[in-house]
């Protein structure tokens, strides 16, 4: 006899940490996807040429307007804008555009929000290891002997 299987039921007992970050993020690699299948698309056909091309670029200036207005929340997220952002025919590079201010500026506080939960987790994990007392000093800016 084969011992139970845990998937058997429909599902995980947990969901992973990865399934969980991407799908805070979901609509942004969903746009990302889209934008890469509509390039795709556009590239195949002749450079400026007839309505569908015309068509698909208007698509394209769409997504990435989309994109630069939806915040990323995790850095899967961040990294979408910004591979949109650095892209060589698209990004800031090939023509700077009035959503790139915004979408560093959402990165940068993602970022800046994400260090900020570091730091306290840090902290937290420091005030279990460090005796009471030497909590405070560590914490409030100030060196512990025989750690400078």
């Amino acid at each position: 006899m084969s011992a139970p299987d845990p998937f058997a039921l429909g599902g995980r007992n947990e969901e992973s940490a990865t399934d969980a970050v991407v799908f805070e993020d979901q609509e942004l690699l969903a746009l990302e996807q889209k934008y890469l299948d509509v390039l795709r698309r556009r590239t195949a056909l002749p450079l400026y040429q007839g309505p569908e091309w015309e068509a698909l670029d208007e698509e394209l200036w769409r997504l990435i307007a989309l994109i630069g207005d939806t915040p990323p929340k995790t850095s899967i997220g961040a990294t979408v804008k910004l591979r949109l952002l650095l892209n060589e025919d698209r990004g800031i590079p090939a023509d700077p555009g009035e959503n790139d201010i915004k979408s560093l500026q959402q990165v940068f506080e993602l970022v800046q929000r994400q260090g900020v939960e570091l730091m306290e987790a840090i902290k937290a994990g420091l005030r279990n290891l460090l005796p009471a007392d030497a909590d405070d000093r560590l914490l409030g800016g100030q060196p512990l002997p025989g750690l400078c």
